[in-house]
C-alpha cells in the first residue's frame, strides 16, 4: 500500500500542483547561465575599488602615515635634545655665578660662607626627599 501523493507518510504538506511548479521553476534556474566569480569581479571592479579601495591606494596611504609618524619622532627626539643642551648651558652659567659670588663673599668672612654652604646641604637633602 503506498501513501497518496501530498500525505503526511511522504513527507510533505504541499499539493501536487505545488510540487510540480516549484520543480519546474528549479529546472529553469539551474538551465540559466551563470556569471562566475571572476565574471563578476570584472563586472564589478569599479564597485569593489570604491567600497575597499585599490591595493595601490592602500599602500600609499600606509607609506604617508609612516613618513608622518617618523617625522613627528625625529622632532620629538631632536626637542628632547636641545633642551638637555639648554639645561646643561643653564647650570654652567649658575655655577659661574656662585663661583664669582663666592670669591666675593670669602673675604667678608668664613661665617657667611659656613651658613652657605649648611643651606646647600639642606637643599640637597629636601630634594633627594622628595626624589625618594
Amino acid at each position: 500500500e503506498e501513501a497518496p501523493s501530498g500525505s503526511i507518510e511522504e513527507g510533505t504538506y504541499h499539493t501536487q500542483a505545488y510540487v510540480d511548479q516549484h520543480v519546474a521553476s528549479l529546472l529553469r534556474e539551474s538551465q540559466k547561465k551563470r556569471m562566475t566569480m571572476e565574471e563578476f569581479k570584472k563586472k564589478r571592479a569599479k564597485d569593489f575599488e570604491e567600497i575597499f579601495g585599490g591595493a595601490e591606494d592602500d599602500e600609499r596611504k600606509m607609506r604617508e602615515y609612516r613618513k608622518q609618524l617618523d617625522a613627528e619622532r625625529e622632532a620629538k627626539l631632536r626637542g628632547g635634545a636641545a633642551k638637555k643642551k639648554d639645561k646643561k648651558k643653564k647650570k654652567k652659567k649658575k655655577k659661574k655665578k656662585k663661583k664669582s659670588g663666592d670669591s666675593s663673599e670669602s673675604e667678608s668672612g668664613s661665617e657667611s660662607e659656613s651658613e652657605d654652604a649648611r643651606k646647600r646641604k639642606k637643599k640637597k637633602k629636601k630634594k633627594k626627599a622628595a626624589k625618594g
